[in-house]
């Protein structure tokens, strides 16, 4: 491991070094309204030069959700891959009512918000307006309110005492959407395991999410199997793509400038040695 991470000024210092990107889009590609267009230019080229790219993120909207979203802010879906998302996992595992071979019911309480993505009428569940009558607790998106409230906090902890499951579809506990950062959904999974809750993370940096990439980016290339270290993990949050593409054994690429860790824009010397470190910095994704 560097000891220090790379600064880099573009991504063609190291592209062609690998065989496939993992690319995170909220803060990397787009910022939730608007496309980085220096960004989709070298997505362009990483198609040209015959490198998959796999979209992977947190949200908790399904691929197809985004390859919607993503089609109205003009990237086409010519542009990548394919896309794998924790709501896409997540819904996979409501639809079983299975958590890790438990089981659970229909009713369920839901926290949080989700624009354009909210598939829980997908599923088949009973959506429940008081906690008492629930058997699982599913957090999507964003929460209303900044802080988690007391009255949040007495509700998760009765939640916890009749032993009822929290799925989190989104581990973000923060989102940046335009100039405006907002709490994600993500915020209530420590608090309930600290709880004692049972508590179900569905997204990076969990392994199976960059499973699934990289059993897309397999099945495009025809190819048995491809080393992980051939592997670039592209995203803007230390604490989910670059853990996550470091747990996989991928290289990672942190995005300073323009997502959630724009703080990290000043210097090498600004990380914690004792915290997880990417192998490579840049201000924005661009060519």
């Amino acid at each position: 491991m560097r000891e220090t991470p790379t600064q880099l000024t573009n991504a063609r210092e190291i592209i062609t070094n690998f065989k496939v990107v993992f690319l995170d889009i909220w803060g990397v590609l787009i910022d939730g309204q608007t496309k980085f267009h220096r960004a989709v230019e070298a997505l362009k080229i990483f198609t040209e030069f015959g490198i998959q790219v796999v979209l992977i993120s947190n949200t908790s909207r399904t691929a197809s959700q985004v390859i919607h979203f993503l089609s109205s802010l003009g990237i086409e879906q010519d542009l990548y891959t394919g896309v794998v998302t924790g709501g896409d996992l997540a819904l996979e595992s409501i639809r079983k009512r299975t958590l890790n071979n438990r089981k659970f019911g229909s009713n369920a309480f839901i926290l949080g918000t989700q624009a354009e993505g909210n598939w829980i009428s997908e599923t088949g569940l009973r959506i429940v307006s008081k906690i008492e009558d629930a058997d699982v607790i599913i957090s999507m998106g964003l929460l209303e309110q900044a802080q988690v409230s007391q009255k949040m906090l007495d509700m998760l902890r009765q939640a916890s005492d009749q032993d009822v499951p929290l799925i989190v579809t989104n581990p973000d506990v923060k989102v940046r959407i335009g100039d405006t950062t907002h709490t994600g959904s993500g915020v209530l999974a420590p608090i309930y395991k600290n709880l004692g809750g049972a508590t179900y993370l569905f997204g990076k940096p969990a392994v199976n999410i960059f499973q699934n990439a990289k059993l897309i980016a397999e099945k495009s290339r025809q190819l048995k199997s491809f080393a992980n270290n051939e592997i670039l993990t592209i995203g803007d949050s230390l604490k989910t793509d670059v853990l996550g593409g470091k747990k996989f054994g991928t290289a990672t690429l942190l995005v300073t400038a323009t997502g959630i860790h724009e703080v990290r824009s000043k210097e090498n010397s600004s990380f914690n040695k004792n915290e997880i470190q990417p192998d490579y910095l840049i201000k924005e994704l661009r060519w």
